[in-house]
């Protein structure tokens, strides 16, 4: 089964201007490749006539920046060159006739895939299957000029046809090494102008998809989701959701899960009033949720309760693309799960949105109910924890005080603590050179090594303040001479030799240390079976509750990974039983006994 490449191929063709009034061919005729050769050999021919019957072409500016002009004979579109057609000649080589179209843009696309235009100015190109040999000198050097910048991420305003022709090279390998760089490529000149040319959204999806398929990447449908407005459909859409359900946590998205449900949320009072936001982020999250639940308790997901048909579809590659076959296959084989027509997983989808939203309801104090919501006991219940908390803790934060702070000020107050904390420092000293004399007049069988006080001094930065007063060095002294005088006058009979010290070092003296008694910092074995349980959702809860944080906080961790606080805590309770024979948490905080044993377990 293969595509005819004769046919007219219409998807990147912007219907927006001057070419209204364009012919175009009929599909009735499907003209073979000879014929092709033929129109393409009386293109050139008309053109040789229309010069040798003097048809002027109007003057252009020495840039070489022109508009194309169009006329139409026999229903064949004729392009004017408006500069020397000579030039068209000399730059644009006669192609390999031997060779398809596909394959002589590839082979021209290798030749120049890492050419750098020089800066040019923008000619307008428009065609239904824009390639090398369609654009004129002109138009391939704004190309190449504009594909540098691209490259560079930069996003210059441009025609639709340049933009395919670019999205054609990074299908056909022309652009990068690695297929991950060519994904990112693709993705990138999406975004940069899906906003302008709407026609991206209706061809990139099953493109970008193509390519993940034959280079077998291992991304997310969630990048094709996010920039399709209206999310996807059929094939695409039955693809999306056997990847989504598979993930752990399941990760479906609110346009995909609609598409998966019979109950339209659109003609709800309360989507339409209040509660679109808040249900489009709840109930994404609560079936993740219920999968989460039913692997845990039951032992099966959602997808194995259900068992949707299984079956292999054929899917055209790359189609309406100027796409060489020879790579990658025409075809390729991919076995489908028809997820959206397995009528059980439906209603089970259709009443956990309806129970989802019943309890916001009650949460923001709606008025009105659903009725008839029919899930099972522990399923309700569940949901109802689930939305409980997590409004609550939605509405906690958003009424968290924010205290903003003056940078300046703050800088002020710093300025005026150092400033009052230097005159403490002087006052410090003067106090403790008046004690260091005091100390030395109240025992005279002391002796004070007055050099070893000076030096102290003048490591402490003092020297410079003793200069103008008389220094304590001489004051030692004066003070010593004194005392002799004195004991020449009443002799001592005995030196008191107890009494008598060793040099004081008023100014260094410490406390002897005291030794701590250093822990063992090898985890025991069971500690080290608990580690090697523990999946990263369990790691983050555990580094808050070392902290101190209380379960509430675990909100965050549990809503990244698709669960709830409760059944986190309840899992590492599990898993400590298990190992270390005791619960880690009990209510609503971190045993105590285990805090160091967490720490050291973490890496704390």
């Amino acid at each position: 089964m293969t595509r005819d490449r004769s046919d007219a191929h219409f998807a990147q063709y912007d219907l927006g201007g001057d070419e209204k009034e364009i012919a175009i061919p009929e599909r009735s005729s499907h003209p073979t490749h000879n014929q092709k050769l033929e129109d393409a050999a009386h293109v050139q021919q008309m053109r040789h006539d229309r010069n040798d019957a003097g048809n002027e072409a109007q003057s252009i500016s020495s840039s070489l920046s022109t508009e194309p002009q169009s006329s139409k004979q026999h229903g064949i579109v004729v392009k004017h060159d408006l500069f020397d057609i000579n030039e068209v000649f000399q730059e644009t080589p006669e192609p390999d006739r031997k060779l398809s179209l596909e394959q002589r843009f590839v082979a021209y696309g290798r030749e120049r895939e890492w050419d750098i235009g020089e800066e040019a100015s923008f000619v307008p190109f428009k065609s239904y299957w824009p390639t090398y040999e369609s654009m004129t000198p002109s138009q391939l050097r704004w190309y190449f000029y504009w594909r540098g910048e691209v490259r560079e991420e930069r996003y210059p305003d441009t025609d639709l046809s340049y933009i395919f022709l670019y999205i054609y090279e990074l299908i056909n390998g022309i652009g990068w090494i690695q297929a991950m760089d060519g994904y990112r490529l693709l993705l990138r000149i999406w975004e940069a102008y899906q906003k302008r040319y709407q026609k991206l959204n209706a061809y990139l999806p099953e493109w970008v998809t193509d390519f993940k398929v034959v280079h077998r990447l291992d991304v997310s449908f969630q990048d094709i989701v996010d920039r399709t407005p209206r999310g996807l459909g059929g094939l695409l859409l039955e693809m999306e959701l056997m990847s989504a359900f598979r993930k752990e946590p399941v990760e479906v998205s609110w346009r995909s899960l609609r598409k998966l449900s019979d109950y339209d949320t659109e003609k709800s009072k309360f989507y339409q009033q209040e509660g679109k936001a808040v249900l489009e982020s709840y109930a994404p999250r609560a079936l993740a949720l219920v999968d989460r639940y039913f692997s845990k308790t039951r032992g099966t997901r959602l997808i194995d309760k259900y068992r949707p048909v299984t079956r292999n579809r054929k899917k055209f590659l790359f189609r309406s693309t100027v796409y060489d076959e020879s790579m990658y296959g025409d075809l390729t084989d991919i076995d489908v799960m028809e997820i959206t027509s397995c009528t059980k997983l439906r209603k089970f989808v259709t009443e956990l949105i309806r129970g989802v939203e019943n309890e916001l309801r009650e949460q923001m104090g709606f008025r009105g109910r659903l009725r008839n919501i029919k899930l099972e006991p522990e399923i309700a219940k569940l949901v109802h924890k689930f939305v409980e908390r997590e409004y609550a803790a939605q509405e906690a934060e958003k009424n968290r005080i924010v205290v903003e702070i003056d940078s300046t000020k703050l800088k002020q107050l710093q300025q005026d603590s150092d400033q009052v904390r230097e005159l403490l420092t002087v006052e410090e000293e003067m106090n403790l050179a008046e004690s260091a004399l005091q100390l030395f007049f109240s025992k005279p069988n002391a002796r004070v090594d007055t050099e070893q006080l000076e030096l102290r001094f003048d490591e402490y930065g003092r020297e410079e303040r003793m200069e103008d007063s008389v220094s304590f060095s001489d004051t030692a002294r004066e003070s010593h001479s004194i005392t002799q005088a004195a004991k020449e006058e009443h002799p001592v009979s005995e030196l008191n030799v107890a009494n008598t010290r060793e040099p004081v070092d008023l100014f260094s003296y410490k406390p002897e240390s005291i030794e701590e008694p250093q822990e063992d910092d090898k985890l025991s074995s069971e500690w080290d079976e608990l580690l090697s349980l523990l999946q990263p959702m369990h790691t983050e809860a555990l580094q808050l509750l070392v902290q101190g944080e209380s379960v509430s906080a675990l909100v965050p961790v549990a809503m990244k990974y698709g669960s709830m606080a409760d059944l986190l805590v309840d899992d590492l309770n599990s898993l400590a039983m298990e190992c270390i024979g005791d619960l880690l948490v009990d209510g609503d905080l971190l045993l105590t006994e285990y805090v160091a044993d967490c720490r050291k377990m973490l890496g704390n």
